[in-house]
């Protein structure tokens, strides 16, 4: 079914000016009846196209009734990246959001049956929740955050061969918060080759929950204004940020910092911490000194370890374990020592854990 494009001249605060902007349903709503609403949003993303057509069909909705922000010509829209805003009766309307989102808002004149009806039609329209114990990629394609499902090879490693003493205690801290399903941060830190990455990897073999990775590329992304909405939607997740410096540095010294821990902020504590249950696991090499204070409050922070060498006793049990005849003699990373017989990366490629394998 085609839809026309905006049928009423609206102000720039209520529709945005690009094809991949939204606009403000609650003012669109206010604009159009000049009447407070009630509001229902739904907690999951929607099958946009499939939606549309039924709620069009069952309700018998015209033209003239549907608004969006699109610029294309009839018939060429492409429903997941743009917002509509359907008219169903006086007072009675629903907004389906570019993240996939629907919200319907309505005031007490609409009648419960047409309100059950139009819940009903949106719910079967849902999309698949995510499964438990996955590991999916954050992606951004024109303008809009989605998902990818990705596999990740199973890590069920001995923490306590492949670690310093010091972070049994941590790792039961970590594990016993992710099982609750616990808002908050973790901060794991220390050179490369420590093992921050496959302890990661470990995690997600052996949790159930469901781990969500920003990629280096797209760090920067989590200042942007759809970031936050998109993320909301990722209830009991927890997310990764790998490498993440660049957006936790403390503000006093990077001002550029100030949206992006905003918006660690607000997902990790407070009222929408405790609803969203979203734990973020932070990695990076630098020193503690330099991340924002903020982020490091009592309460807020679930653990810190920083990742060192492997200490020389452990190293030699992890070595033996591995099958190396040779005695080491100062502290190692676990890279160096899963990699001791290995000629150096120019000769032949070194196996290293991590994400991308």
């Amino acid at each position: 079914m085609c839809v026309i494009k905006l049928q009423r001249n609206l102000d720039s605060d209520i529709m945005g000016g690009h094809y991949n902007e939204s606009f403000d349903f609650g003012k669109l709503y206010m604009s159009l009846f000049g009447s407070v609403y009630s509001s229902l949003e739904i907690d999951r993303e929607v099958f946009v196209k499939k939606l549309f057509g039924e709620i069009v069909r069952e309700f018998n909705v015209t033209k003239d009734k549907i608004f969006t922000n699109a610029f294309e010509e009839e018939c060429k829209i492409d429903y997941d990246y743009i917002s509509f805003f359907i008219i169903i009766k006086e007072r009675f309307c629903v907004g389906i959001d570019r993240t996939s989102s629907a919200t319907i808002l309505f005031d007490s004149d609409v009648i419960k049956p047409d309100l059950l009806k139009l819940y009903r039609i949106i719910k079967r329209n849902r999309k698949p929740e995510l499964s438990l114990k996955k590991f999916y990629l954050i992606d951004k394609v024109s303008g809009k955050f989605s998902l990818s499902e990705c596999e990740i090879k199973d890590c069920l490693m001995d923490v306590n061969l492949n670690y310093n003493d010091d972070f049994n205690e941590i790792n039961s801290i970590i594990k016993t918060s992710l099982t609750e399903r616990k808002n908050g941060i973790i901060f794991l830190h220390g050179k490369n080759g420590t093992g921050k990455t496959t302890y990661i990897r470990h995690l997600i073999s052996t949790l159930n929950r469901r781990f969500i990775f920003l990629p280096l590329s797209l760090l920067e992304h989590i200042s942007a204004p759809d970031f936050l909405p998109f993320i909301v939607k990722q209830k009991n997740s927890v997310l990764i940020l790998e490498d993440c410096e660049t957006i936790i540095m403390d503000r006093e010294n990077s001002q550029r910092n100030s949206t992006s821990i905003s918006t660690l902020l607000n997902i990790t504590d407070g009222l929408l911490g405790d609803v969203l249950k979203i734990t973020v696991i932070c990695t990076f090499n630098s020193n503690l000194k330099t991340i924002d204070k903020a982020l490091m409050r009592k309460g807020r922070l679930i653990a810190k370890y920083e990742f060192k060498e492997l200490e020389i006793t452990k190293a030699n049990k992890l070595a033996t374990e591995l099958g190396i005849n040779e005695v080491i003699e100062k502290p190692m990373t676990v890279a160096d020592i899963y990699n001791y017989n290995t000629q150096g990366f120019e000769e032949k490629r070194i196996e290293r854990v991590g994400f991308n394998n």
